[in-house]
């Protein structure tokens, strides 16, 4: 690389996780494409191994507003284009976890329901890095480590600050 390139984002996301020890194939991506129709179409056209955080039976009407669970290692080109075009526009949160992709898809599916006062199901979305980092301050311990379960941390990229929330910080 030339000296004089700017590094891109998924540059800069190499070396964080270079930084940290983190072990690529642990590295998941958590994407809103709510947020954005170019992120459901480029999913939709270009990975094949994605898991719907939606359940099955709505994600033939919702699937392209679903949040969607992608591993790093089976979707590197999406991944790239990804954290360069919207990491920083709140599209999506970056996690890691040594479990077994099935697990930590139930799990991603299990948090993203919540249960108002009134007891109406809404989704909770989790992975707005706005969200995450004003809900898990508020959190208690075990609040804290029923919401991690499996993932080890969540990352979030904000005006090029990664911030790691881990499992091991209460």
């Amino acid at each position: 690389m030339n000296q004089f390139m700017e590094k891109t984002q998924f540059d800069q996301f190499h070396a964080y996780c270079q930084s940290q020890n983190i072990d690529l194939d642990t590295v998941y991506l958590i994407v809103d494409s709510a947020k954005d129709i170019s992120i459901f179409r480029t999913l939709d056209l270009t990975v094949e191994h994605k898991g719907g955080l939606f359940e099955e039976e709505f994600l033939a009407d919702l699937g392209d507003v679903s949040p969607y669970l992608l591993r790093y290692k089976y979707n590197i080109d999406f991944f790239k284009w990804f954290i360069n075009e919207f990491i920083e526009k709140n599209c999506g949160v970056l996690l890691t976890s040594s479990a077994m992709e099935e697990t930590l898809l139930h799990h991603c599916r299990g948090i993203f329901k919540a249960t108002n006062e009134e007891g109406e199901e809404l989704f909770f979305r989790y992975y707005n890095h706005d969200t995450l980092s004003i809900y898990l301050p508020t959190c208690t311990e075990e609040e804290y480590k029923l919401f991690f379960g499996p993932i080890d941390s969540f990352i979030v990229i904000n005006e090029n600050r990664y911030i790691m929330y881990t499992n091991k910080q209460i």
